[in-house]
């Protein structure tokens, strides 16, 4: 969300160029227009995006076309141009993170995403020190 009534939608795109697909409302969804698709490269995979205040938009993707074996967090002023903040998690090419979800909650932005199908993981990123944990 950009404003009470100006949304993006970010979505994942089976086309084989790999980006993520954009579609914007400025009537708080009564009409919806696509818009270009982000310069991002992303496998076909899902997506987590999140307002956190005007003008900061935070993105949980996989940044690569060939594979989901690296999780980033991008940033964007205005949900166009994104740069990544941080890699959240990487492995071996045939490695998967994937289906991130995010929450802000008490000032602190948690990502959540599996492991390999297999389990979840989640990290905690605050000012403070970050604390990361929740693989078993």
């Amino acid at each position: 969300m950009q404003s009470s009534q100006s949304w993006l939608a970010l979505m994942r795109d089976e086309r084989a160029n790999g980006k993520i697909g954009v579609a914007h409302t400025a009537d708080g969804g009564q009409h919806w227009r696509d818009l270009p698709d982000l310069a991002l490269d992303n496998p076909d995979a899902a997506v987590a995006g999140m307002g956190v205040a005007p003008g900061a938009l935070l993105l949980a993707h996989n940044s690569s076309l060939g594979s989901r074996a690296t999780l980033d967090l991008s940033q964007s002023a205005d949900g166009r141009q994104w740069a990544r903040v941080q890699t959240l998690a990487t492995g071996a090419p045939l490695d998967e993170f994937s289906y991130p979800a995010m929450a802000w909650v008490d000032g602190d932005l948690w990502v959540s995403y599996t492991v390999d199908r297999q389990r979840i993981a989640w990290q905690r990123l605050a000012s403070k020190p970050a604390r990361t944990g929740g693989q078993p």
